[in-house]
């Protein structure tokens, strides 16, 4: 299962209330698609740099992580010196069970990355369909959110069915123009320390406009894709609010 970057041709979906086969199709092998880890390259980079720099200190310096860096070693020595301060008998592991229990560390390190990497696809397309979850069923955007911060304790697939499930239950909803100024409303937040201000007012003009049904939708969102190719607004421009279907169809062009 793996979720392809937002924007791609495969995002050609009918959102904003029109419907077909294609659409719950094209969905459905989105969210099939978690395991292949396509969002890895987004939120791996970080932990990625953490881990190399761990392996040359520990390469240069021997144990210097483990020493210099990491806080269990102080909390370790901790509570050493205060089991021997209490004069606390410890238990003593007998050898033949020690030594399967050090390859124990090995198993975790295995779990903990395969875990990360399928709900870190999973926090992150997600996160790229905030706002178009927004638009169309905020309660159902928070709803999942709540599932999401859940999956650890989730089985597998039974939270593949019920993302998948609750997901396209709320694109089934019709985005209204109230969410959706509402939405937009959301994004220009990301504009207000970069942005001057008659281009906010301008921006937020062109909203007041759509409100008032003298624009259609792809006016503002049009604007606000400028800017945040401009800003280099990164949040804003993973979301597939922006980008939801090929413009050929022109779905937002009509007031």
């Amino acid at each position: 299962m793996v979720f392809e970057r937002p924007g791609s041709r495969s995002d050609a979906l009918k959102w904003g209330g029109w419907s077909g086969k294609g659409v719950t199709m094209r969905v459905k092998v989105r969210l099939s698609q978690l395991a292949n880890g396509g969002y890895l390259r987004r939120i791996m980079p970080a932990t990625m740099i953490l881990f190399g720099i761990t392996v040359v200190l520990t390469i240069l310096l021997n144990r210097a992580f483990c020493g210099w860096i990491c806080p269990l070693g102080t909390l370790q020595m901790v509570a050493d010196k205060v089991a021997r301060f209490f004069k606390i008998k410890r238990f003593k592991v007998p050898q033949q069970i020690e030594r399967p229990l050090s390859m124990l560390k090995y198993v975790i390190l295995v779990l903990a990355l395969y875990f990360t990497w399928k709900i870190g696809d999973l926090v992150a397309f997600h996160t790229a369909h905030k706002y178009l979850l927004l638009a169309h069923s905020p309660k159902t955007y928070k709803d999942l959110g709540q599932l999401v911060a859940a999956a650890k304790s989730v089985p597998r697939a039974e939270l593949r069915d019920r993302y998948e499930t609750e997901f396209m239950q709320g694109l089934a909803k019709m985005a209204t123009a109230k969410r959706n100024v509402n939405v937009l409303h959301h994004m220009l937040g990301f504009f207000k320390k970069d942005l001057d201000k008659a281009s906010r007012h301008e921006l937020l003009g062109h909203i007041e406009d759509y409100r008032s049904e003298l624009i259609p939708l792809i006016v503002p969102v049009t604007l606000i894709k400028h800017y945040v190719r401009i800003l280099d607004v990164e949040y804003l421009r993973d979301q597939v609010y922006l980008n939801p279907h090929p413009k050929e169809l022109a779905l937002r062009n009509h007031v």
